[in-house]
């Protein structure tokens, strides 16, 4: 006897190694059994696995025929629609199932032949697997058992969610009638990417906002909204604008909101919190805004509230105001920033009020978002905050001194004692990255100071220092016709890191005539030269300019995580250019914050097939369960590049 190493024996008498295996699959031992159901997906003979299915005195010996055949996927399929037309009751019904966890588009045409069957068991199994396959081939006849048998209404209602198509919106909005299937027919409205199903979903939200049934919609509303980014394209819709002018809804919204706001919340009520929140922002409930950000009072609600308070845009200043006086550091913090990814200019003295927070995780984003501001009377306090005890607050005081204007930052730092190490170190970094010719008394001092570290960075503050006819000529050479020239002046002018060189890098950005290959460059430089601080210029230009010339920007904001970005990524998800979309789904997956793994796993319904692609590629570098489940139901497209891309990444997944 002969034993291999899944731990099952192939006799002497000339039993095949495959009929050893299915002999083995009932094995006592779990860990054997698994090794034994892997051997049997790869060698097993599929029409075997499925009379083990067939046998009804081994329940185990049947799920793990059952579990080799969904591993054997491709492989199987022949085999399981043989079974199809087994005598067996039982046998057509399990096959069904095993077909939709293959992955095999092929079983489509088979399964819509069972829909026929009069055992309702086989024609919910058949349903239950048309889902899971996204046959949009089955959303007509799905939609006709919706007035079927009860049992199949459940299952056609689940299934017609799970496939997604347009068509289902109107036949799931009837169905919202019958009370027993009212739950179900939500969560499905919610998965179906139409804004008519977002119409039935707010008369239902409306119809409900006094029940303890309130949840269900505004769930689902807010996983349909996700599906449709632009939400400006719902003011034409009657039950959008009731929505908005329903109070009851408006209360509810706030309760959900700030009930959340004093806990630590579980997964779905961060969903429902940011349905929530993002209700607020699409029906332009300004009264609201304020709650959106005070409810930054959950740890795990702050990265979908900063979303959707920079979602909302200037019209968060208020509530904004308010946040910056919070009594909870988290909302401090949160307020302070939006105010800056958003440049609202009349936050600035509350935000320098902040400069003096008591906790320096609101201090260092004050900091931060001044310097955004590019806010000239808050110099004194960030020089202040060069001495921070906290490092991190010190070392973003640095940065932002450094991008201010240079003459009026080293004013605010010529008060200071001079001699001291501390602060004459801290005063050269600036200077370092922000010189100008007043310094130079002070620098020549330090090259002097008894100080090692002073001297040296007096000598790198010294290399830094502008020659003004220099940086013209430079200027000029940005429209030299030689790619060479530009190249090797654009890197001069990265080098020399003043406001002078970032500007004619600006204003060379700026003429449309220029060469691809001199945006993506330059773009590159300029985050080398000043990183979040150009952001802001960076935004206004693509904005002035939109489309795909101009793409590298929105690559570059993308790796530098600038947040006020991110909403314009997501409204690109709309855009009527695939390529833009495209680009909108790599550059959110740098992000990989939730709110923007919800709107690619969204993404993956878009009629294009590149950008499904684009999906599959970016939610295999996503981690956790619902982009592992996304990537399987690509891998079942119909178009062949987005499910090979799909499967690869799930190889890749599970080779990890």
């Amino acid at each position: 006897m002969a034993r291999n190493e899944s731990g099952f024996t192939a006799g002497a008498d000339g039993d095949s190694i495959a009929s050893a295996i299915l002999n083995a699959l009932n094995h006592h031992d779990r860990r054997v059994r698994a090794r034994v159901i892997e051997e049997a997906a790869r060698a097993a003979d599929p029409d075997l696995l499925v009379r083990a299915v067939a046998d009804h005195r081994d329940a185990v010996r049947r799920n793990a025929a059952m579990d080799a055949l969904v591993r054997g996927g491709v492989r199987s399929v022949p085999a399981l629609v043989r079974a199809l037309d087994d005598p067996d009751p039982e046998v057509v019904m399990f096959a069904a199932s095993v077909l939709g966890k293959t992955r095999d588009r092929e079983a489509v045409p088979h399964l819509l032949r069972l829909l026929r069957y009069e055992d309702v068991n086989i024609v919910q199994a058949a349903i239950e697997s048309l889902g899971h396959l996204r046959a949009q081939a089955a959303v007509t006849p799905l939609i006709e058992l919706l007035d079927r048998d009860p049992w199949l209404r459940y299952g056609a209602v689940h299934a017609l969610g799970e496939i997604g198509d347009a068509r289902a919106a109107d036949p799931l909005g009837a169905v919202l009638a019958d009370d027993e299937v009212w739950e179900m027919a939500i969560a499905a409205l919610g998965k179906v990417r139409s804004v008519r199903a977002i119409g039935h979903l707010a008369d239902a939200l409306r119809s409900r906002a006094t029940t303890p049934a309130f949840r269900a919609p505004l769930r689902a509303l807010g996983d349909a909204l996700r599906r449709q980014p632009a939400a400006d394209r719902l003011s034409r819709l009657p039950s959008w604008a009731e929505l908005a002018a329903a109070e009851p809804v408006h209360i509810r919204l706030h309760e959900v909101l700030d009930g959340l706001a004093e806990r630590e919340s579980s997964p779905d009520e961060l969903e429902l919190a940011e349905a929530a929140a993002m209700l607020v922002r699409g029906l332009h409930l300004a009264p609201l805004y304020a709650s959106v950000v005070r409810s930054a009072r959950s740890a795990a609600l702050r990265p979908i509230l900063q979303f959707w308070t920079l979602a909302i845009g200037p019209d968060a200043a208020d509530a904004l105001i308010a946040g910056l006086s919070d009594d909870n550091p988290g909302v401090r913090a949160l307020a302070c920033r939006c105010a800056g990814a958003l440049r609202l200019q009349e936050l600035s003295k509350p935000l320098i009020a902040r400069l003096a927070d008591d906790e320096a995780s609101v201090r260092e984003p004050a900091v931060r978002a001044l310097a955004q501001l590019g806010a000239a009377d808050a110099l004194p306090a960030l020089a202040e905050r060069l001495l921070d005890p906290e490092p991190a607050v010190c070392a973003a005081a640095q940065e932002a001194l450094g991008t201010c204007d240079p003459a009026a930052a080293s004013e605010a730092l010529l008060v200071f004692p001079r001699r001291d190490p501390a602060v004459a170190a801290a005063m050269l970094r600036v200077m370092r990255a922000s010189p100008h010719p007043n310094q130079l008394p002070f620098l020549f001092d330090c090259i002097a100071h008894d100080d090692p570290d002073v001297r040296r960075l007096a000598v790198e503050a010294m290399a830094e220092q502008p020659d003004a006819d220099l940086i013209e000529i430079l200027g000029r050479l940005l429209d030299d016709p030689d790619a060479e020239v530009r190249t090797t002046t654009v890197h001069l002018l990265g080098r020399k890191r003043t406001a002078r060189a970032r500007d004619l890098l600006l204003e060379r950005l700026e003429r449309l005539e220029r060469g691809a290959s001199d945006v993506g460059l330059i773009v590159h430089t300029l985050v080398e030269m000043q990183g979040l601080a150009v952001a802001s210029r960076l935004i206004e230009l693509y904005e002035q300019h939109p489309g795909v010339a101009l793409a590298p920007v929105l690559e570059a904001l993308a790796e530098l995580h600038e947040p006020a970005v991110e909403p314009l990524l997501v409204a690109l998800l709309a855009d009527h250019d695939r390529e833009l979309r495209c680009l909108a789904i790599k550059a959110l997956a740098q992000f990989a914050s939730p709110v923007a793994i919800r709107h690619i796993l969204a993404a993956a319904t878009d009629p294009a097939w590149q950008v499904r692609a684009a999906v599959a590629e970016a939610l295999g570098g996503i981690s956790g369960a619902a982009a592992a489940a996304e990537l399987e139901r690509l891998a079942l497209d119909e178009h062949a590049v987005v499910a090979t891309t799909a499967r690869h990444r799930l190889e890749v997944a599970h080779a990890d």
